[in-house]
């Protein structure tokens, strides 16, 4: 994740402003006060469906205008979501309420049931100056909100200082950071300020966290599976109305990750189901996957352009932005596909599949009843040799497709580690976390063997535009001959991470792990024949 431009800070009643501006003082010029004032209201149904979809539903009203507003509220609080969501403009006598909710229906691929109603306002009192030095530009807000949520009690409010760096290096704001954290009743976070979402802040609309399934080696495991996939199917179904509403690729990320896992943990636990429902589970969450996947490689693309504009240092900015505008064109045929199948009889079927193979006693295999415990031991032992036999293939063949393959067996590593984890221990969670960050290294070498597959589709397929375009040719070109310079060293990548990451470690405590449980398990065997 790139390093912060802003950095936050909140407020005690007795901060001292005008001993910040002092300390300020000695390492740039404050500029004179300037007051801002504004008023915002938040939106949803009564369910609070749009917050449910990662979505604020906002009426602001300052001195110069009123305007309605629909914007995505980031999972990943340091991802700046590109392009914003739909916004109206207002004279005086249009209701903010159904304004928003034409402006739902009309510009976002969600229906709103029922009519919007005023959740909670938001008045706030702004006080900005700008701070200029050598080397940096910068702005300070202290920021008065006072909050009201409707239903639930007298308003609430809090002071927070924000430092947002308009020009220059980051380095200068760390040092402008330091100077004032050295200021009394400050207390700091070294990240983006969240949006502000009065619907969380007050706990409207938010979701009761999800209990993670809890078992014992005895359990049966017809009862375990169907604990656990339940959870990943309501984890599925939680993420859908972000995906939806495309405004936040972390939500459609979730709901990918939920299909994967729901996938591992159908092959996990093949004992509890059928032989012909896991199939059919199994065959179409593997669809619904790639349906997902297809939007998905392309938001890590477009996210990752920026990076890879500053790695290479060639072509112009309109060059690449015509870049940028094929993936967004390629994007947004791949969501197309994938709304008409999530509005599609297949989907509804799949989650009506799903609900009933997770809670009905008829969906259960011949084995649903043997304990989980052996299962177990088996299962993680199985997953330990194929990873250990993909990472020495990986680690010495100049194949990217090795790596990958490594990638994989990494993570079905970890979901079965995950999944099973309350029968091996709380301890296992540092091994699993090692294999989580060495798997997500890997993943960054897969995202570039991607990106050189698609810059080779988009030289395949060039547009009669782009025939006397010699810079953009050049650019595609050069992008083609570092993604393969690149995939030349992905062995000693591999290497690297597997160092870096300590997973023979890793691996070596899971073996041990495995070993104590299958000890205990055949101890608690030979007491019982005895």
């Amino acid at each position: 994740m790139p390093e912060s431009r802003e950095l936050t800070f909140a407020c005690a009643e007795d901060f001292d402003l005008d001993d910040l501006l002092g300390r300020l003082g000695r390492r740039v010029s404050v500029s004179a006060p300037e007051q801002v004032e504004f008023e915002e209201r938040y939106y949803d149904t009564p369910l609070a469906s749009l917050h449910a979809a990662g979505l604020l539903a906002r009426y602001l009203e300052t001195a110069d205008e009123a305007r309605v507003e629909i914007r995505a509220v980031p999972l990943d609080p340091g991802l700046e979501l590109p392009g914003g969501g739909p916004r109206a403009s207002l004279s005086g006598r249009e209701d903010p309420a159904r304004t928003l909710q034409g402006l739902a229906s009309s510009s976002l691929p969600i229906r709103v049931v029922g009519s919007l109603v005023e959740r909670a306002s938001v008045h706030t009192r702004r006080e900005q100056r700008l701070l200029s030095g050598k080397d940096l530009s910068a702005e300070l807000r202290l920021e008065r909100v006072e909050v009201h949520a409707n239903g639930n009690g007298g308003p609430k409010g809090f002071r927070r200082l924000e430092l947002r760096l308009l020009d220059g290096r980051r380095r200068s704001l760390r040092d402008l950071g330091r100077i004032v954290r050295e200021t009394r009743s400050l207390s700091a976070e070294d990240r983006p300020a969240p949006a502000l979402d009065p619907t969380t802040l007050l706990g409207h609309g938010r979701r009761p966290g999800r209990r993670k399934p809890r078992f014992a080696a005895g359990d049966g495991v017809g009862e375990v599976a169907r604990a656990c996939c339940a959870a990943l199917l309501d984890e599925l179904l939680e993420h859908e109305p972000g995906t939806r509403a495309g405004l936040d690729p972390e939500r459609l990320h979730k709901m990918r990750v939920a299909t994967r896992r729901l996938r591992a943990t159908l092959q996990l636990f093949e004992p509890a189901f059928t032989n012909q429902r896991r199939g059919y589970l199994r065959d179409d969450l593997k669809w619904l996957a790639a349906r997902l996947g297809a939007v998905r490689d392309l938001d890590v693309q477009i996210l990752g352009l920026p990076a890879r504009k500053q790695a290479l240092r060639a072509g112009t900015d309109e060059e690449w932005r015509r870049l940028l505008r094929r993936l967004h064109e390629r994007r947004a045929a791949a969501r197309s596909e994938l709304l008409a199948a999530l509005d599609g009889d297949r989907y509804r079927t799949l989650v009506a599949a799903m609900r009933h193979s997770f809670t009905d006693e008829r969906s259960r295999g011949r084995g649903a009843a043997q304990p989980v415990g052996p299962l177990a031991a088996k299962a993680l032992q199985k997953r330990l040799r194929k990873l250990e036999a993909a990472l020495r293939q990986a680690c010495k063949a100049q194949d990217p497709e090795h790596v990958h393959a490594a990638r994989i067996q990494a993570k079905r590593c970890r979901y079965v580690g995950e999944r099973l984890a309350p029968l091996f221990g709380r301890r296992m969670r540092r091994s699993l976390d090692r294999l989580a960050r060495f798997q997500d290294q890997l993943g960054e070498i897969q995202d570039g063997v991607v990106f050189g597959r698609l810059v080779a589709e988009l030289t395949r397929e060039l547009r009669p535009e782009d025939a006397g375009d010699d810079g953009f040719l050049l650019l595609l070109g050069r992008l083609d001959g570092y993604c393969r310079s690149r995939a030349k060293e992905v062995a000693s990548h591999c290497r690297e991470a597997v160092a870096e990451h300590h997973v023979a470690e890793a691996l070596e405590d899971l073996e041990a792990r495995r070993r104590k449980l299958a000890r205990k398990l055949g101890s608690r065997d030979r007491g019982t024949a005895r």
